[in-house]
């Protein structure tokens, strides 16, 4: 009883290990590990300029910030000059205020260069981003090229064994007309969960999930009854059914 319904299960656990064979070898193929590195490497490219354009973010609010700073100290140096210049014959004034004076043209002479330094600083890195940026989208775009012929040849391959794939849905398909309707939905279903549709009963429990079956529903699977897991859902059957 049910052998129709074994028979059709063995076809399709069949298929199914072809398929899985074709699917393998699909994958490793020398095509498909040359997309998976082109793929990879690509991203990678992207990554980086994501990185530089971050950081080019970064300098472009230092260069402003550095910018402002350095206008106002040259701003408070020119005043400080002006001041100077305006007060250094004044026989009133005394030694220690011009030397205060000086001190602090000195320190704004000082933080300006420094200012300076680093909007230097800062313009020499953006232009070795930009340089890095050029060359890796440049490298991109080679890789993108080289990526899309990889593709179009590996679906020229894939295109090859989908024959295979056909012949063996098609095998599928007219194995199912071996049970009812009602079974191959069933079936179907069923397989949308478990990769093994059908169970056994074992020692009073499904050999699917392990879960002990009901006395009753072991009596009607061992008269050659087709039964359903409660557990799990499976198709049991007797062993030698």
């Amino acid at each position: 009883m049910y052998s129709s319904l074994l028979a059709y299960d063995e076809i399709c656990r069949s298929v199914y290990r072809e398929k899985q064979r074709i699917k393998a070898e699909l994958e490793t193929t020398e095509t498909a590990k040359c997309c998976i590195k082109l793929k990879a490497e690509l991203s990678s490219l992207v990554g980086k300029n994501k990185q530089l354009y971050a950081e080019v973010a970064k300098l472009n609010a230092e260069y402003v910030s550095c910018v402002e700073k350095y206008n106002e100290c040259l701003s408070n140096l020119n005043m400080e000059v002006e001041d100077f210049e305006g007060r250094k014959d004044d026989t009133q004034i005394e030694s220690n205020e011009f030397e205060e004076c000086r001190r602090e043209l000195e320190k704004l002479k000082t933080t300006s260069r420094k200012l300076e330094q680093t909007i230097l600083r800062i313009a020499k890195r953006a232009d070795e981003i930009a340089t890095a940026v050029d060359i890796n989208t440049e490298e991109g775009k080679r890789k993108h090229k080289q990526y899309k012929a990889a593709l179009k040849e590996f679906e020229e391959e894939k295109a090859k064994r989908q024959e295979e794939l056909d012949a063996l849905e098609m095998r599928k398909k007219e194995a199912a007309k071996l049970i009812t309707p009602e079974l191959y939905n069933r079936y179907e279903r069923i397989l949308e969960s478990h990769k093994d549709p059908l169970a056994f009963i074992t020692s009073g429990r499904c050999s699917g999930c392990n879960t002990t079956l009901p006395l009753s529903m072991s009596n009607k699977i061992n008269s050659g009854e087709l039964q359903f897991c409660e557990h799990c859902g499976r198709m049991i059957l007797k062993k030698d059914s």
